[in-house]
């Protein structure tokens, strides 16, 4: 018995002075299984395309394969709650535009994008395209506004979910052009951009990736967002050349749960920065007629946070005209 003991307490005592490792080199074999992405919206949008095409040289540069995950619903609040209340370990990320944070300047939901996910490399800044079908009498922005001011109500415009941030177009155009749509929203871009193909709606705000390959085949470009007009179709105007002052664009990236480690949040920054410069990534997006536009970390705090802010002065002004209640 006093042997038993004895090799117990040598053993408790070995155990005690064992070297206790430091996060930083827990860390440092990061990653050494797959990561999951988690897109909080659905299939066959701008973001689930775009991911797809990023996941495809991801194990180049990060080492692991990336396991896409669908999981739409509220406009990605869903989806990246999900990932907000995931272990913080880097192995549970997701691909959002800023819609939720467009979302909670509107309404009160179950998530602080800005303090429950880090924001970690923006790779894609879109714009948004006014289309409408391919064979719809609509050849101009002009006409659409005045069928709309003559018929308040008619044309349906579809969004990727209600008060997120494919909406805002919409809604601003209302303000600005004096005239009502009936909006139709969808949980994600793809159906959104669907409707307008099978002629449930008359137009939609999509994002590069969704329709610049699919004009004019399907579609028809009223006009895009931003202040200049998008390389691969530079007949197509701007808003702000048709006289309506719409910016609003599309920040899309990757971001992790809050409290994930400094040191993986770097080596996924500079795997991103490198996937942002492989060859094959930009001869992929080229083929979508887009490119990508990297952002480090901070930087792509600072774009969100401006995202935030402008999306709050939007809905206080729409409060204000009567748009909203």
């Amino acid at each position: 018995m006093k042997i038993l003991r004895l090799r117990l307490v040598c053993t408790l005592a070995a155990l005690l002075v064992l070297p206790v490792l430091p996060v930083s080199a827990q860390n440092s074999d990061y990653p050494n299984r797959p990561i999951q992405l988690v897109i909080p919206y659905s299939a066959g949008g701008g973001n689930d395309i775009t991911a797809r095409v990023m996941s495809s040289v991801f194990a180049d540069y990060l080492g692991q394969p990336l396991i896409i995950k669908l999981r739409p619903g509220s406009g990605g609040i869903i989806g990246l709650s999900e990932v907000a209340r995931s272990k913080p370990d880097g192995y549970t990320l997701a691909w959002p535009g800023p819609h939720p944070i467009v979302i909670s300047a509107f309404n009160k939901v179950p998530l602080d994008f800005l303090k429950d996910l880090i924001p970690v490399a923006q790779m894609i800044d879109w714009q948004w395209w006014l289309v409408v079908k391919a064979d719809s009498p609509y050849n101009t922005l002009a006409e659409f506004i005045s069928y709309a001011k003559a018929h308040p109500g008619e044309l349906v415009v579809s969004n990727s979910g209600n008060l997120a941030i494919g909406h805002l177009p919409a809604l601003e155009l209302e303000q600005l052009a004096g005239v009502e749509f009936t909006h139709l929203p969808f949980d994600g871009g793809g159906p959104a951009n669907l409707s307008v193909i099978s002629g449930d709606a008359t137009a939609v705000h999509a994002v590069t990736a969704a329709v610049a390959t699919q004009i004019p085949k399907n579609y028809k470009a009223l006009a895009i967002t931003g202040k200049s007009r998008h390389p691969s179709h530079p007949d197509v105007p701007t808003y702000l050349e048709q006289g309506y002052p719409i910016y609003t664009g599309v920040s899309v990236g990757l971001v992790a749960p809050a409290g994930t480690p400094p040191e993986i949040v770097a080596r996924l920054e500079e795997g991103m920065k490198k996937i942002s410069e492989d060859k094959t990534f930009k001869k992929l997006m080229s083929k979508m007629g887009d490119k990508a536009v990297y952002l480090n970390s901070a930087d792509y705090r600072n774009v969100l946070e401006g995202v935030e802010k402008s999306s709050k002065t939007i809905a206080k002004s729409l409060r204000e005209s009567g748009v909203l209640k």
